[in-house]
């Protein structure tokens, strides 16, 4: 399985300090999902996000396909409360 990421420093340099720290820790664990707990939420996001749609039946939050918002990364979210149910899926 993939296990590293190489991200172009041309993009590096236009994402924020949230996607820099995700992607840091990410690009040296590609072969796991992540949980990034804001909040009383857990967010999973980018490619974490579209297999969280596909298989756990989460729902986008806000889009990284909007031209408008290019920094925006793909999410899906669940509340606090209801993140062991869902870990039990996988």
């Amino acid at each position: 399985p993939q296990t590293t990421v190489h991200i172009p420093s041309s993009i590096w340099s236009e994402m924020t300090d949230f996607q820099h720290q995700y992607w840091a820790f990410k690009k040296v664990n590609f072969d796991t999902l992540i949980f990034a707990k804001l909040g009383k939420f857990y967010e999973m996001y980018c490619l974490d996000a579209e297999v969280g749609h596909r298989v756990l039946n989460l729902n986008f939050t806000h889009g990284g396909t909007d031209p408008n918002r290019p920094k925006q990364m793909l999410c899906v979210g669940v509340p606090q409360a209801s993140l062991e149910g869902v870990v039990s899926k996988l």
